[in-house]
């Protein structure tokens, strides 16, 4: 008998009438994002938005700053890898 009014309350919790608690914010999210307040789109959602793209752009920097390191020692590993080799073989 438990086992069915839990199974009730299951199906009522995902019925379609559950969804209909939520608001539609949808024409709000509009009328911000239309504004004409000359503010890039990605930065109109507001204070959050902003930290959001200032860590994403300082993420990219980090690892383009990384991948420029890694090559550059890659470059500095091989070119002494032939410096070496030459000198072994007494040309």
């Amino acid at each position: 008998m438990r086992a069915l009014k839990v199974s009730q309350a299951l199906i009522r919790s995902f019925s379609s009438t559950a969804r209909n608690r939520l608001e539609n914010r949808v024409a709000e999210k509009q009328k911000l994002f239309q504004a004409d307040n000359d503010l890039p789109v990605h930065l109109k959602g507001g204070g959050t938005d902003n930290i959001l793209y200032r860590l994403t752009m300082a993420l990219c920097l980090g690892g383009e700053c990384k991948a420029g390191l890694r090559l550059s020692c890659m470059r500095l590993a091989l070119a002494g890898v032939g410096k070496g080799a030459s000198s072994r073989t007494g040309v």
